[in-house]
């Protein structure tokens, strides 16, 4: 109850900082000068609210107290930022992947630490390492359109996905793959694209991700 009313208590307060942010972002504005901790009033700070606290309150349901919870509730919220300014202005900022990742590191080392089971947390770095590598030689040579911040995006999940194995990477690339095809034929059916144009291609990477980690 206690750890339920900490993580909406969080989704309160960052949902109105996250809706401020995006808007820097498709205003080309820098994310994270001056004082960028004070949102904005009425900049879809209510809809953003809305989506970080009702996300992190499910991700607390979902883990119900485990020392992985906080994990996924930093995967949620900087996997939120990341979607709405991807959605918006089609950019993954490198910083908000790096702190992403960063952020996790920690609290999953703290989890292993808490748990004495470093293995998952070395197949964690595995498999961001492997994937991030191999998304990058896709990117090189096979589809250079694919994003700097795309690759680092998957590279970063995969290291998350890897805390419950090999198969959670697998499938979770997968699924990916499967919401990205999903949303592009969506959005060409409905003409908001043409079939060359780029989508955005986080949304699908973080929603995979979730997916995975909500149905295990």
């Amino acid at each position: 109850m206690v750890g339920s009313i900490v993580w909406v208590t969080v989704g309160l307060l960052a949902g109105p900082v996250i809706a401020s942010t995006t808007s820097r972002a498709a205003h080309g504005e820098p994310l994270f000068a001056g004082r960028w901790w004070l949102p904005k009033v009425g900049e879809g700070a209510a809809v953003s609210t809305a989506v970080t606290t009702t996300t992190l309150a499910l991700v607390d349901c979902r883990f119900d107290g485990a020392t992985v919870g906080p994990v996924w509730s930093w995967f949620a919220v900087t996997g939120i930022l990341l979607t709405q300014i991807d959605l918006v202005c089609h950019r993954l900022p490198r910083f908000v992947v790096g702190a992403m990742f960063a952020g996790g590191l920690l609290l999953a080392g703290n989890d292993a630490l808490l748990r004495d089971d470093p293995r998952t947390l070395l197949e964690a770095l595995s498999a961001a390492a492997i994937v991030f590598t191999s998304a990058l030689l896709f990117a090189l040579i096979v589809a250079p359109r694919v994003g700097a911040g795309d690759v680092l995006l998957v590279g970063t999940t995969s290291f998350y996905l890897g805390l419950n194995g090999w198969s959670a990477v697998a499938l979770g690339l997968v699924l990916s793959l499967v919401l990205a095809a999903a949303a592009a034929a969506l959005l060409v059916l409905v003409r908001r694209v043409g079939p060359g144009d780029p989508i955005a291609l986080g949304p699908a990477i973080i929603g995979g991700a979730l997916l995975v980690a909500a149905f295990p």
